[in-house]
């Protein structure tokens, strides 16, 4: 199943969830599924929405909902960052592979805990976090 899915259905599903039990969750499957740690407080943010959206969703409430969608950035602002994301990515390996030796490199990333990630605000306002490469 998706992610987001599974998301959806714990929102809706869980009785009293709470938004500090929603971000260890959230952030829990990121470190697990995706090794990315978020260290922007990005996840306090998302469960706090989460939790407006499902009770607007709840009590009937289209016009607070709808209008809390509108402020989102549009898919073509996601893709374009989804697309510098994976630009840098990819420069950054090819970047730190030039002239390395294999046995080195194996050695450092078996000595390495996580990779370091850098954040950037885009021009929508959101908080970009980018992974760099495990040493």
């Amino acid at each position: 199943m998706k992610t987001f899915k599974v998301l959806a259905d714990y929102v809706l599903k869980t009785k009293n969830l709470q938004e500090e039990s929603l971000v260890e969750w959230i952030s829990e499957i990121l470190d697990e599924e995706f090794d990315l740690l978020m260290e922007d407080n990005s996840t306090d943010w998302i469960a706090a929405s989460l939790l407006k959206c499902r009770d607007w969703l709840v009590r009937g409430q289209k016009a607070e909902f709808e209008e809390f969608l509108s402020k989102l950035p549009p898919d073509s602002a996601v893709e374009s960052a989804k697309a510098q994301s994976r630009v840098a990515d990819s420069a950054a390996d090819e970047e730190s592979s030039e002239g390395e030796d294999p046995v080195q490199e194996s050695e450092q990333e078996t000595a390495t805990h996580r990779p370091s990630r850098t954040t950037e605000c885009d021009e929508d306002g959101w908080t970009v976090v980018t992974r760099g490469r495990r040493l």
